[in-house]
């Protein structure tokens, strides 16, 4: 006959069962939480990146000749403007700027190497000729336009700035996140005090330069 064991025992037991349950997820939850800051650090740079490229396009192509600091032009343009459809050189700029949106898709949302992220991009736009990547293609472009509005932390919208010189105009681009942005999610208890998470502004680009240092890609 199997003995029983002691109701004393059995509680020892369950404690030290939720000690390493306990245990393990205060190892796993920082790691967590700064896997996650990193992401949406990278996420942040390249969206600003790739509202560089898109203002580049608007103001080469539009007619304008200025840049859209609302965003919602330059966006609304490269979605929907009948000139990438008429002129073979702006359908080039447009794939060439759609391939940059797929690549951050593949790398940032799929956690895919560079290289077969660039390969797989170049593959889709190249046979957008194929209702079904089409219609892929498409689904992905719109997305990460929509993106391209805000800081992917904050979820407030990149402030844009031109300043206009006598010989030219220079574009900056600013991760909102403010000192209250800062101070709120730092309060955070499950952020801070067990994630052991700080959250930072994510930095500008300024005419193309980056405030930030570059990080290896995988």
């Amino acid at each position: 006959m199997a003995k029983k064991k002691a109701k004393g025992s059995i509680i020892y037991e369950i404690l030290i069962i939720l000690l390493v349950v306990a245990l393990i997820a205060t190892l796993l939850y920082p790691k967590s939480v700064w896997k996650k800051i990193d992401l949406e650090s990278t996420i942040c740079h390249d969206q600003m990146r790739r509202i560089a490229d898109a203002e580049a396009l608007f103001i080469s192509f539009h007619g304008e000749f200025n840049f859209d600091t609302s965003l919602v032009n330059v966006i609304d343009y490269l979605r929907a403007d009948s000139l990438w459809i008429q002129d073979s050189t702006m359908a080039t700029m447009r794939d060439s700027f759609q391939v940059k949106l797929l690549v951050d898709y593949f790398r940032n949302y799929h956690d895919i190497a560079t290289k077969v992220a660039t390969d797989s991009a170049f593959y889709l736009v190249d046979h957008k000729s194929d209702s079904l990547i089409a219609l892929q293609v498409d689904s992905v472009f719109d997305r990460m336009l929509g993106n391209l509005y805000t800081c992917p932390t904050s979820g407030d919208t990149y402030r844009v700035e031109v300043v206009d010189t006598s010989s030219l105009k220079v574009l900056k681009i600013f991760c909102p996140i403010d000192s209250t942005d800062i101070e709120t999610i730092n309060k955070g208890f499950w952020f801070r005090f067990v994630g052991g998470g700080q959250l930072k502004n994510h930095g500008s680009l300024d005419n193309g330069e980056p405030s930030w240092e570059e990080k290896k890609r995988k």
